[in-house]
């Protein structure tokens, strides 16, 4: 199984926009900038689709888009027979992510949370945090997630870029990631070992 890193996501960007703009390099190492700062947040939602998508294909994992129609997709991908929701979110200048929209976890077994970030030498960097539905439950249960939106039951979730949460105990590499994902990691919910909450 390949070893995806966060690097890697820069040639998936290119891909992402091999028809698209091009703008001048802010603190985002091309061509992520024209997505972090051009991009409407569909199409940066699009990105994190088609960055997971390549990572779990590149890892030799099988992988299906949703095909189902409406205007919210009770998953992304269906990741080695899982059913996968993807939020991406790109560092704030108050050196946060903020993933927007989580929803129930009753259509999907996994999130898959995506935070990008450049490194002190410019280049792409960020964290990749999976949680099991059952701990998406948990977090929603407990205030772990902020509820956003009454009447469509929406959360999201803020954390610091530069620390990770005190509740996530695994390192929030993209190789852990895809090991989740492809069903190598086992604990006493589903296939998450790196999980434990402070009540």
């Amino acid at each position: 199984m390949a070893n995806p890193k966060f690097s890697d996501l820069s040639n998936y960007s290119w891909d992402f926009l091999k028809n698209g703009p091009t703008i001048e390099p802010s603190k985002w190492p091309m061509p992520v900038n024209i997505i972090a700062d051009e991009l409407s947040i569909v199409h940066r939602g699009q990105f994190g689709e088609f960055a997971i998508n390549q990572v779990c294909l590149a890892a030799g994992l099988n992988v299906v888009p949703y095909s189902g129609k409406g205007r919210r997709k009770p998953y992304n991908l269906l990741i080695n027979d899982s059913r996968v929701k993807i939020k991406i979110a790109f560092e704030s200048k108050e050196i946060t992510w903020t993933f927007n929209q989580i929803i129930e976890p009753s259509g999907y077994d996994y999130l898959c949370c995506l935070g990008m970030c450049p490194n002190s030498d410019g280049e792409l960097d960020g964290k990749c945090f999976v949680f099991h539905s059952e701990e998406v439950q948990e977090l929603i249960n407990t205030q772990g997630f902020s509820f956003q939106h009454p009447g469509e039951e929406t959360w999201n979730w803020v954390l610091s870029s530069k620390q990770m949460p005190n509740f996530y105990h695994g390192k929030g590499s993209l190789a852990e990631a895809v090991e989740i994902l492809a069903g190598n990691s086992s604990s006493e919910w589903g296939r998450v070992a790196t999980f434990r909450f402070h009540h």
